[in-house]
């Protein structure tokens, strides 16, 4: 869990920083990278979301 915080301090940090430069287009090769990261966090939040949906519907179903 400390590693997903830290990569989306990391990746609000980027975006701070790609808005100042943009310009000068620094860091590009950075892009894909947290692309990627971003990807992994929103399958990681769905499975949270499936998880919890399968407990809530298997203590319904034992009620």
């Amino acid at each position: 869990m400390y590693f997903l915080k830290l990569i989306k301090k990391l990746n609000t940090l980027y975006i701070i920083k790609n808005q100042k430069d943009l310009a000068q287009n620094s860091n590009c090769m950075l892009n894909p990278i947290l692309f990627i990261f971003k990807i992994y966090l929103y399958l990681n939040q769905i499975e949270i979301l499936f998880k919890n949906n399968k407990k809530a519907l298997l203590f319904l179903s034992m009620n």
